[in-house]
Parts: structure tokens; sequence; C-alpha cells
């Protein structure tokens, strides 16, 4: 969460830098995905981190949530594709909310043996 508030930080759509804005925040849900969801997303193809995804407990929501930032982002890196400016002010809103909901879930999901006793996932922020 914090690096993504550094991105944000940058101001990058406001100069119109949507490669490097969406460049950045791909990397860090990708390490967020090897770290915390335990898939090798950093290495890993889009296409590949899919069907990574599609084999892993993560929920179905959030899976296409996590793909749908992965595949505009690929779009913006590869294609040239140009976002409009709110859909790419909205990508570090989205993609907190992803981190936040992700976390919730490996809340509801992880035994309780495996909570920590303060109550906390005890997984790092993205």
């Amino acid at each position: 969460i914090t690096e993504l508030a550094r991105i944000e930080s940058l101001g990058l759509t406001k100069q119109r830098r949507y490669k490097e804005h969406y460049v950045l925040t791909s990397e860090v849900l990708r390490r967020y995905m090897d770290g915390e969801l335990g898939l090798d997303a950093v290495e890993s193809t889009t296409a590949e981190v899919s069907r990574q995804i599609r084999s892993s407990s993560v929920p179905w929501r959030q899976g296409h949530r996590l793909l749908t930032i992965l595949f505009v982002s690929d779009l913006v890196k590869f294609a040239r594709y140009r976002p409009m400016p709110d859909e790419a002010d909205a990508l570090i809103p989205d993609a907190t909310a992803l981190v936040h909901d992700l976390h919730r879930e490996a809340a509801k999901t992880a035994p309780e043996s495996a909570m920590p006793a303060d109550g906390t996932t005890g997984r790092k922020g993205a």
C-alpha cells in the first residue's frame, strides 16, 4: 500500500506519463502476488499469471480484477494504448482497494491457529 501511495504521489498521470504509471503499478502488484499470494508473477507473462490465478485459492472476483489491471497495463506498455485520464487516475485507488480486499479474504480463510494473536494477517503491505 505504501508503494502504491508513493507512485500516486509522483503525479505521473498529471504529467501524462501513463506508461510509467502503469509499469510501476503493475510491478508492485506482481511483487505483491509473489510475496503474499505465492504466485510466480514477477517473472511470468500476464497469460501465465492468469493460469496461476485460476489454479490458486485467489477468489474469482479479485483474480479478475488483478488480471484486468495487468492486461490493461500490458496494453499501455506494449501496444501504445493511451488510457483516458480518469481511467489512469483510477488505477492506484483500484489497486489499493484490491490489495485491501485480498487481505480481507485471506483473513477470512486463514485458519484461526495461523492468525497472529493481535488479529492481523501477519502479512506485509504492498
